[in-house]
């Protein structure tokens, strides 16, 4: 084989180890669907929120159907943690 051919073998390699990589990687995360905070509070209010993780303003929490959701508080909001 000559060094071209080589080297053309060698990029398609490393670009579908790439690709099988992202692939497993993200298939391992839990999904959560990003909401607006309106629509969590208002969840929240009707009682349909299981558990909630707040790190700043980024809120994970977990309905009682068991989805997962993402939103970000905005940051004036000020008593999240009292409500």
């Amino acid at each position: 084989m000559n060094s071209t051919l080589k080297s053309l073998a060698f990029w398609i390699v490393l670009v579908l180890v790439g690709i099988l990589v992202w692939n497993i990687s993200t298939r391992f995360q839990p999904s959560q669907k990003a909401e607006k905070f309106s629509e969590f509070m208002s969840k929240v209010d009707s009682g349909q929120i299981s558990s909630v993780t707040i790190v700043g303003n980024e809120i994970t929490y977990i309905s009682k159907t068991g989805d997962s959701f993402r939103t970000y508080a905005p940051a004036q909001y000020e008593g999240l943690l009292t409500s």
